[in-house]
């Protein structure tokens, strides 16, 4: 019997083993991967645009034909374009025609010098919004919404004329004046007003609230700024001198990808990369600070069945090229609660061919208007736009940042963001140093649940067992600690009172909190009381004068999936509220408050 077990062992330990010398390691999209290959390319200045203006190391260029500025950069030699710098599909046939009509022919060079390569997978509308500066979205008679774009792109049905002036005081100071006139079923007209100013820091874009004007404005839905800058890709169609004819579209290519990646900060932040991907790709959408619950589509949404994407924390995005070679940056300064970042990857099939990424100002959403108890209502939209100003900067780097310490990846655009956030006294740096990792840990005390008649509390863990527990890790060698207590009262977390602590003895009453955070202050642990102020509901409290409400006029509300707890529909408390409670819970428990710190 016993060699029989020894045998076992023995087979059991082999087979271990062979498991573990086996097993590799599986990559995961986590993962940081090795940089983006280096990139060719010639020094191209954009000598067939006008120069307007010269600053520091860029030379600023602008093609009037389609609305494309040029940022030439002397650290570098590289050209920035704003958009698709190429004449439309139609544009290129009337010239290719006009030369194929020439008598005796021209050689095959001066054909081809004509004849470029066309565009595929573009409508001309969406040709026009690769290549134009400005774009405005609009809602249509039936609320759906349309793109009008600033370039000389004419229809039957849009007419849009674009002219830029130059400020005579200062020559940095141009302005773009884009009027649209879309007839049709629905016509539409609005005028825009873009103040671009050129430094040795890059380019600023303004959109002054006031300059936005017309018939039916307020059917703006979304202002977009350069939103093909730097953009990476396309698919082509070529010339046949044979048949003096294009190739048919079943035998287009694809341009070749330029090595870099898009940075857009998702928690963070993420990198889309410049790659072939086996399978269609939707894109990123993501809105600044996350979305404002009393100015969307529906005052009322479900909760949803999975994890949440992570909405952008901060008003900036960056595109690299080439492996610390050239990088932009472009993050709002005004605008920035309205922004919405879309980064969009090249699709397979028949979608979109390039990689980009731009912002969307948000100037008006259409909402459902209720009339009745029931909910019956209709969509429709505010008489105003949201009153807002939009302030856009980009700021290029270039090189190994030996110049600077910007270099041209995620690590200049991160330093370079940061310190603009310094200079703007937002930020302050922070020139303590660890020797220890710090940790968060927060502890949930108490919630409460369903009872016979009403409610009782839940408790999890009580304000000894908190000291206890944060006293062993720190005893086992885990230093620079930081602590949340959720839940620390009467009521627990989703019924506990917003505007001054209700102690409850199970968790610990008022001289036990104090008493514990003193103890911990003196091992240099630092521990904090945790409360959302902004999620409220109707056991809680009556939401008259507390609650926001939506453009509707209802209260803005979130219906949680869960239909065994005592609450199952919340509300959103009024900002005013939200800073009153903040304001007496800290005077309130300002011992504990100086305990901490």
């Amino acid at each position: 019997m016993r060699l029989t077990k020894k045998l076992f062992i023995l087979i059991i330990l082999a087979f271990v083993t062979t498991i573990t010398v086996r097993a590799q390691y599986l990559e995961s999209n986590k993962d940081t991967k090795m940089p983006p290959a280096s990139m060719s390319y010639a020094v191209d200045k954009p000598d067939q645009m006008e120069l307007l203006y010269e600053a520091g190391d860029y030379e600023f260029y602008y093609n009037e034909s389609i609305d494309v500025f040029a940022i030439y950069d002397e650290r570098n030699n590289y050209t920035w374009t704003t958009g698709l710098s190429m004449p439309f599909n139609s544009q290129i046939d009337d010239l290719c025609d006009e030369i194929l009509d020439v008598d005796p022919r021209p050689s095959d060079e001066e054909i081809l010098a004509v004849c470029v390569p066309k565009q595929t997978n573009l409508s001309a509308p969406f040709e026009a919004f690769a290549k134009s500066f400005l774009t405005v979205e609009y809602y249509d008679n039936s609320y759906g919404i349309v793109r009008a774009s600033s370039t000389s792109f004419v229809t039957i049905q849009q007419a849009t004329t674009s002219t830029l002036f130059r400020n005579d005081d200062d020559p940095s100071h141009f302005r773009l004046d884009v009027d649209y006139n879309i007839v049709g079923n629905f016509p539409v007209q609005f005028s825009v007003k873009v103040n671009i100013y050129f430094s040795a820091e890059g380019m600023r874009v303004e959109v002054k609230h006031e300059d936005i004007t017309g018939l039916n404005a307020n059917r703006i839905a979304a202002i977009i700024i350069a939103p093909y800058l730097g953009a990476v890709g396309g698919r082509v169609v070529n010339f046949n001198l044979e048949n003096d004819r294009y190739l048919p579209l079943n035998q287009a290519v694809d341009n070749p990808l330029t090595p870099g990646y898009i940075m857009v900060p998702d928690g963070s932040g993420a990198l889309m990369r410049f790659q072939e991907y086996p399978t269609t790709l939707a894109a990123y959408r993501g809105l600044v600070y996350g979305n404002d619950v009393n100015q969307q589509s529906l005052y009322e949404n479900g909760e949803s069945q999975f994890v949440p994407l992570k909405q952008p924390i901060m008003p900036v995005y960056g595109m690299a090229h080439g492996n610390r070679q050239a990088a932009y940056i472009a993050y709002a300064t005004k605008g920035d609660s309205f922004m919405e970042i879309v980064a969009t990857p090249k699709s397979t099939g028949t979608g979109v061919k390039y990689f980009n990424v731009h912002q969307r100002f948000v100037k008006n959403n259409v909402f459902w208007q209720i009339y009745n108890r029931s909910g019956s209502g209709y969509f429709t939209l505010p008489e105003t736009l949201f009153d807002y100003d939009i302030e856009l900067n980009f700021s290029f780097l270039a090189g190994d940042g030996t110049n600077d310490d910007y270099p041209a990846d995620y690590v200049g655009m991160a330093k370079k963001y940061r310190d603009i956030l310094v200079d703007q006294g937002k930020l302050t740096l922070n020139e303590e140093t660890y020797e220890d990792m710090p940790m968060r840990l927060d502890f949930i005390m108490s919630d409460a649940m369903n009872s016979l008649v009403g409610y009782r509390d839940v408790v999890t863990t009580n304000i000894h067992q908190v000291e206890d527990i944060l006293t062993v890790l720190k005893g086992e060698g885990v230093n620079s600690i930081n602590s949340g207590l959720y839940g620390y009262q009467n009521g627990g977390i989703t019924l506990g009172d917003k505007h001054q602590p209700n102690w409850s003895n199970a968790i610990g009453t008022a001289r036990e909190f104090e008493k514990t955070f003193a103890n911990l202050r003196a091992q240099d642990i630092d521990l904090s009381l945790a409360l959302d102020y902004a999620r409220i509901n109707e056991e809680q409290m009556t939401l008259t004068g507390r609650a926001s409400r939506h453009l509707n006029g209802w209260y803005s509300r979130l219906i949680l999936m869960n239909d065994t707890g005592p609450v199952d529909v919340i509300f959103f408390a009024t900002p005013q509220k939200v800073r009153e409670w903040m304001v007496k819970n800290f005077f309130s428990t300002y011992h504990l408050n100086a305990l901490s710190y």
